[in-house]
């Protein structure tokens, strides 16, 4: 913060003299969060492989800062069906910047108020990936090269993938410097 001082205030203190507070100039700034300093460029993120997922499926709230646009699935009003049958409605979606390990994914996700992130095996599979599940955890392996994508470990039943995901304010801070 910089102050400064007028005619009338010289010698007063700014701290002291309430007068002065009109005269204190503040930064100003269009995109408040250029000035942020403590920002990570990726942000922890946890999705589920999911075999039965038609969709990658994600919640709003799980994509911070990312822009919901209108899908098809949205556009038409579809829903999707969850596990105990309650149909939960398509919002549109969100393209993610992800890394697994060091890895860079870009993926689209439609977006509903659903518990956890959900990665389609499916889509994975249609993308020329192929997923091996076993007791312990599951691995994505590229289909053309053999090479290993990604390990996903079992969690209560589940097999969980530790992506990190880009974070939109570092990508919009790097662009404007």
């Amino acid at each position: 913060i910089q102050g400064t001082a007028n005619s009338e205030t010289q010698g007063h203190s700014a701290v002291s003299d309430r007068s002065a507070a009109a005269d204190v100039n503040l930064p100003r700034s269009e995109c408040p969060q250029l000035n942020v300093v403590d920002q990570h460029e990726y942000l922890a993120f946890g999705a589920v492989l999911d075999s039965g997922a038609a969709e990658h499926v994600i919640s709003k709230e799980d994509a911070p800062g990312y822009e919901l646009k209108e899908s098809a699935g949205s556009r038409a009003g579809a829903c999707f069906v969850a596990a105990n049958g309650e149909r939960i409605p398509n919002q549109g979606e969100v393209d993610l910047q992800l890394r697994l390990g060091k890895i860079p994914i870009s993926s689209t996700f439609q977006v509903s108020q659903i518990s956890k992130p959900l990665w389609s095996v499916g889509k994975i599979c249609d993308a020329g990936y192929r997923v091996v599940f076993e007791k312990g955890g599951a691995e994505i392996f590229q289909v053309s090269t053999d090479k290993k994508i990604g390990s996903f470990s079992r969690r209560h039943g589940l097999y969980v993938g530790d992506f990190q995901l880009k974070n939109p304010s570092s990508v919009f801070r790097r662009q404007s410097k």
